[in-house]
């Protein structure tokens, strides 16, 4: 019996070349597989840095109404929150000890008239006697010195007059300005005195918005800034104003600082309701934005990958502002270079890539 292994010589040449035949039939192994994605194109474009804040509309101008005379308040006819125009009537003084005061100084003028005249007539008549040589030198002067006299007088009692007309007409407190009242510090039957607070108003025509930000943004706050107001009691009406004034808030444990900004009023806004405003911190004009999905975060920080033919290769950029759904780019990129869009979060440096027709933006 044979040995199975050993074959004739012949036919173990024949095995060994059929064997080599199908090793050199068999194919190479595939090389990294591209990986397919879209693309996206780093554009220039202008970025502005704003922080936003809720705030309150002040009146710039708060006239404070003080009584004038003394005297005990007979009405009030108008309450906090009533708007008022220029020279509306809003409380009333008891006018009898001011009328009075009006009487006694018509009746003062009266005699004083009367008493000037009849001194007047005097000095007629010694002027006429002093042509005939029957009255003195002495005697002209001492009726021209009463004359002068009782002529300052009614200069006076007349001053006197227009006072206690004026301080009659003081009874009736108007307001000085059209207006909303503000606070309202008199009841009827309060005895008040010259200085006495009546009444607050605030004015609407120049108006005061009070923005609180963190002290965060103080270093980037400063006047000039500008800054965009609007309010929902007048939705779609936009005010853009120089910031006029950074005061810190002064509070235990505040680290807060107030924009305080000065503005004409557009109409429609009235002190006491709230604002938002948005300042504009810094403008930049060659900011380089790509979208958000094509930065990813690796070991060596926030990359893209840019294309290259058909090859991604890793860039460490550094990133500024979100604007909406894209990054501002402030190093590592260059406007009008390519990345990769969708897909990017499966690259490693060098992948090879397929970009999708359908695909670049």
């Amino acid at each position: 019996m044979k040995h199975p292994l050993l074959l004739p010589p012949a036919l173990l040449a024949l095995i060994l070349l059929a064997g080599c035949g199908r090793e050199d039939a068999t194919p190479a192994p595939p090389g990294p597989r591209a990986v397919p994605v879209t693309t996206a194109t780093a554009q220039a474009a202008t970025v502005v840095e704003t922080a936003t804040a809720v705030g309150r509309l002040d009146s710039k101008s708060r006239p404070r109404l003080e009584a004038e005379v003394a005297g005990r308040i007979t009405s009030v006819v108008v309450d906090v929150g009533d708007r008022v125009a220029a020279g509306d009537r809003l409380a009333l003084l008891d006018p009898t000890d001011l009328r009075l005061e009006q009487q006694r100084a018509q009746a003062e003028l009266a005699q004083l008239r009367s008493d000037r005249d009849h001194q007047q007539r005097q000095l007629e008549r010694l002027l006429g006697l002093a042509e005939r040589e029957l009255a003195s030198t002495a005697q002209l002067d001492e009726a021209r010195s009463r004359l002068n006299a009782l002529n300052a007088q009614v200069s006076a009692a007349r001053a006197r007059l227009q006072l206690a007309e004026r301080n009659l007409g003081r009874a009736e407190i108007v307001s000085p300005v059209d207006g909303e009242i503000e606070a309202r510090l008199i009841s009827t039957g309060d005895r008040v005195a010259p200085g006495t607070p009546l009444f607050t108003l605030s004015t609407d025509h120049l108006l005061q918005a009070t923005l609180p930000f963190s002290e965060r943004h103080l270093t980037r706050l400063r006047p000039g800034l500008p800054v965009r107001l609007t309010s929902p009691v007048t939705p779609g009406q936009e005010v853009v104003h120089p910031l006029s004034e950074i005061r810190p808030v002064i509070a235990p444990g505040s680290r807060a600082v107030e924009v305080i900004v000065e503005f004409p009023s557009p109409g429609g806004w009235p002190p006491g309701a709230s604002v938002d405003g948005v300042v504009e911190l810094e403008r930049r004009d060659d900011a380089i934005l790509v979208p958000a999905l094509s930065v990813i975060q690796r070991p060596a920080g926030r990359v893209v990958y840019v294309v290259e033919g058909e090859t991604a290769h890793q860039r460490v950029v550094e990133i500024g502002l979100r604007v909406d759904h894209q990054y501002e780019i402030r190093s590592g990129l260059a406007a009008g270079e390519v990345v990769v869009l969708d897909g990017a979060g499966f690259l490693t440096d060098g992948a090879r890539i397929a970009v999708r027709s359908d695909g670049a933006r």
